[in-house]
């Protein structure tokens, strides 16, 4: 399983609804340091791209945990493109 899934799926279960998701787009649009996993060693990028998928696209956790899955490029292209 991808580390993006595995940990953003931890984050997102841990975080609940203290995670607000327009405020997540917004720093990984700018670039904000604290959504680059290498740089702050937080996985608030994870938490927003597993989010998107569950509830943005309405994916269950099983979709979410099951192979195949995208790609961390894919994913992030489609919150890119969000309106």
């Amino acid at each position: 399983m991808p580390q993006w899934i595995r940990e953003g799926y931890a984050d997102y279960v841990g975080k609940g609804s203290d995670f607000n998701y327009a405020e997540a787009r917004a720093a990984f649009l700018s670039g904000a340091p604290e959504m680059d996993f290498e740089r702050s060693g937080l996985y608030r990028r994870f938490h927003l791209l597993v989010a998107y998928l569950l509830d943005r696209k309405h994916w269950t956790v099983d979709r979410l945990l099951r192979e195949p899955w995208p790609s961390q490029a894919e994913v992030e292209s489609a919150i890119r493109g969000e309106e």
